[in-house]
């Protein structure tokens, strides 16, 4: 009897650490996410062009808090969000959409001379670009959408030369994460081709800085 006794609470212990592991053994490791900036070939030089002596400051890029996480968000409708619990961003998605932007603009304008927020301020920067997000998000399965407010500044920040609030959808072209990932790159590629054509803008009309 006494054996019996010690034995049943160990068998029971036995069988919560045996679930525990189970459980621990079946839980699908997390991937992590890079926006991709544009490749060579989608952006044959000479299409938009800055003189080398214009300098452009990138940022700062804000997000709203629901976006500012580790977690890839989707949405099921219009007014409910998801969290991926196993898919993420590799890092900080605020960093990870400015070096994508100034990668692009890079490559957009034919000019090195990007810097991203916060720059040295021994860097005297022409115009300085700010880029307001409101969503990034998607569909799984559906749509990527961008929604932001970006604006140009002239005399080292203190004279808006331009203001806009624009709207990006791309389809997913799949239904994993990885799709809406690289569908989410094709809205900042977006972005990016309306910013350096306004960039190119103002340096051909001259105005002032």
């Amino acid at each position: 009897m006494m054996i019996r006794r010690i034995f049943k609470p160990v068998l029971m212990i036995l069988c919560v650490l045996l679930v525990s592991l189970g459980g621990c053994a079946g839980t699908p490791p997390s991937k992590f996410y890079m926006l991709e900036p544009i490749s060579h070939g989608s952006a044959p030089p000479g299409t938009v062009t800055l003189d080398q002596a214009v300098s452009i400051g990138l940022g700062p890029v804000t997000l709203p808090d629901y976006l500012d996480r580790s977690q890839i968000v989707t949405r099921t409708d219009q007014n409910t969000v998801q969290l991926a619990e196993f898919d993420r961003w590799a890092e900080p998605l605020s960093s990870n959409i400015s070096r994508t932007l100034a990668e692009n603009l890079v490559l957009l304008l034919q000019n090195d001379s990007i810097v991203q927020y916060p720059w040295p301020g021994s860097i005297d920067v022409t115009y300085q670009v700010l880029v307001d997000v409101y969503r990034f998000d998607g569909i799984l399965g559906e749509k990527a959408l961008l929604e932001v407010q970006w604006s140009i500044l002239g005399k080292k920040g203190k004279r808006a030369l331009q203001l806009k609030r624009s709207t990006f959808v791309e389809p997913a072209g799949g239904t994993t994460f990885g799709a809406l990932v690289a569908a989410q790159s094709r809205t900042l590629e977006n972005l990016s081709r309306e910013i350096a054509s306004a960039l190119q803008g103002l340096t051909r009309e001259g105005v002032p800085e």
